[in-house]
């Protein structure tokens, strides 16, 4: 046997508060802990405190120095009385086995003063809020803030069941995807409260507008101290007003200013500068940078008289993340030389606002030089050429349709299906449909009671095929299978076809079946002859008669019989 030394438990009980002094009117956590025992526990008369939600349950394993432990604890939020003083929370008690425990009384020191609520809008739940905050408190016209909304508990069990964040007035709006809402891992320290904390939602914001914009409110509802037990309390929040300033633009903005705050750098660059006349050449123009893309026009370009131009080709590869929008924008120019000859192009320039320095900035491009070549026909010559659209099809809507012309297949004022021809032909071929088939039913019925008539029906169709396995035989060269395909094909027809047994088949049963004149006694005769030869035959080590002939004597009897019993 294995000692096994046995690990002392101690029991104890106690009460907690998260803090002993807050103002009037404030609102705390009462905690009562039972360790390594199960009792009932009778919590103490709160008196002067007001109990807001309670009491929500919890347990916890713990394990130290190699002994382990186990708790359940039970947490009420009460409310401090409205006047200042010194106050005492009785003792709680639990009766464990045939004894009683009690926890320590706690003493609170209520302040004067109104409860401080943090970042919350005025009379806000100090226990349960949302704060705004902007990622600065000024900004240019166009300049990107970060707008992030966070969720502030000190509740153990919280199931929000509605949000409501309207987007701000004044912005331009792009929202920052974060895949879902999750408590973030530490406990925040606010105003000597502790929290749980998760950021609901972020927004990239930019002002279009100068002057005191306003982000928020925004308003939640939520179920607090939900458990098995308990069916919780809805509560109604909201958020606090974040301002932001916005400055106008300085003065004396450069004629290309594209209207974009951040920081920007420009590519232009062509595929080629030396072509023939109408040979297609494409200039790009690409804009990178952190700011709002998305404002940026195609710059203005001069190209010169004997290019044929055609509107630009806009491609994005932007991103929206906490830091900003950052990316991309490429513009295109298809351009067709119609002349020959060398074309300077003047340089593109584009003007932004450098948010961190708070002046205009220029990129301009270095002057390109596109040199054209005579076309393949030689100079003077205008060949033919296939000209690109101008501008992509975009199919807008397709709730409108063209007028149709043609053939309309209109018919004459006042003719109406009911009373037609197709009316009453639609009225009563359900009816003669369902009398077919029921006719059909029956009869079908009726020839498969008639085990008789079935095997006459089916006489010729089975001789068919014993006669092709007959045929496969004479093809392979099998004597014996042969010859017995082509005896079961002409007894099991006859048997079949006149309802006799396989041994009934002999002269002067089928002379009483097939008649006594001329023509059935010598169709008799032949038949007879057939079936001795193919005996005859089967056993013999030579072939007294080809057996191709047997086989077209067989099919040709079987024939003539057929014809005999129809007339």
């Amino acid at each position: 046997m294995l000692a096994c030394p046995a690990i002392a438990q101690e029991i104890s009980f106690e009460a907690s508060v998260d803090r002993n002094t807050m103002a009037a009117g404030d609102r705390f956590n009462y905690t009562v802990t039972l360790t390594n025992a199960q009792g009932h526990i009778t919590p103490p008369a709160f008196g002067e405190f007001t109990p807001q939600s309670g009491a929500m349950q919890t347990f916890s394993n713990s394990v130290v120095n190699g002994r382990m432990s186990q708790s359940v604890g039970y947490t009420w939020m009460l409310a401090a009385p409205d006047k200042e003083g010194t106050y005492t929370i009785p003792a709680a008690s639990v009766k464990v086995g045939g004894g009683v425990i009690k926890s320590k009384p706690i003493r609170i020191t209520v302040t004067s003063g109104a409860p401080q609520a943090g970042n919350t809008a005025p009379g806000a739940n100090r226990d349960l809020f949302v704060s705004i905050t902007l990622s600065k408190s000024k900004a240019y016209v166009g300049e990107p803030v970060t707008a992030t909304w966070t969720l502030w508990s000190r509740y153990q069990e919280l199931q929000l069941e509605k949000k409501d964040f309207p987007d701000p007035d004044g912005f331009w709006v792009e929202r920052i995807d974060r895949s879902g809402s999750q408590w973030e891992d530490k406990i925040r320290t606010l105003n000597g409260l502790q929290y749980r904390v998760a950021v609901m939602q972020q927004q990239l914001l930019f002002p279009q507008k100068s002057g005191k914009l306003k982000v928020g409110p925004g308003t939640l509802s939520a179920v607090v101290g939900r458990s098995f037990f308990n069916r919780g309390e809805r509560i109604e929040f909201g958020s606090n007003i974040a301002e932001l300033t916005v400055t106008p633009l300085p003065p004396g903005e450069p004629a290309d200013f594209s209207g974009v705050v951040g920081k920007l750098s420009m590519i232009a660059q062509l595929d080629r500068d030396n072509v023939r006349v109408d040979e297609a050449i494409t200039l790009t123009v690409r804009i990178s940078g952190e700011a709002n893309l998305k404002l940026l026009d195609a710059p203005d370009l001069s190209f010169p008289g004997d290019f044929e131009t055609y509107e630009p080709k806009t491609t994005d590869k932007i991103g929206v993340g906490i830091g900003g929008m950052s990316g991309s924008r490429t513009f295109e120019w298809v351009v067709i030389p119609r002349h020959e000859g060398e074309y300077p192009l003047p340089p593109i320039s584009v003007s932004y606002l450098d948010q961190a320095t708070g002046t205009y900035r220029t990129l301009k491009s270095d002057s390109l030089v596109v040199t054209v070549a005579a076309g393949a026909s030689g100079p003077g010559t205008v060949p033919s050429v296939q000209r690109a659209n101008k501008t992509d099809v975009h199919v807008l809507e397709e709730d409108i349709r063209y007028i149709r012309t043609g053939d309309l297949q209109l018919r004459e004022q006042g003719g109406m299906l009911f009373g037609s021809l197709p009316y009453f032909a639609g009225m009563f071929a359900p009816s003669l449909a369902f009398a077919l088939i029921f006719l059909y039913k029956r009869k079908q019925q009726s020839e498969l009671g008639d085990a008789q008539g079935t095997r006459r029906r089916r006489a010729d169709k089975v001789a068919k095929q014993r006669l092709k396995e007959a045929h496969g035989a004479l093809r392979s060269g099998d004597k014996s299978v042969f010859y017995g395909a082509l005896s079961q094909a002409l007894h099991g027809y006859l048997s079949d076809k006149l309802n006799l047994g396989v041994a009934e088949v002999n002269s002067a049963v089928l002379l009483t079946k097939l008649g006594s004149s001329v023509e059935s006694a010598a169709l008799v005769s032949d038949i007879v002859a057939l079936l001795d030869d193919c005996n005859l035959a089967r056993f013999a080590p030579v072939d007294a008669t080809p057996q191709q002939e047997l086989y077209d004597r067989a099919a040709t009897l079987i024939g003539r019989t057929e014809n005999m019993l129809r007339s």
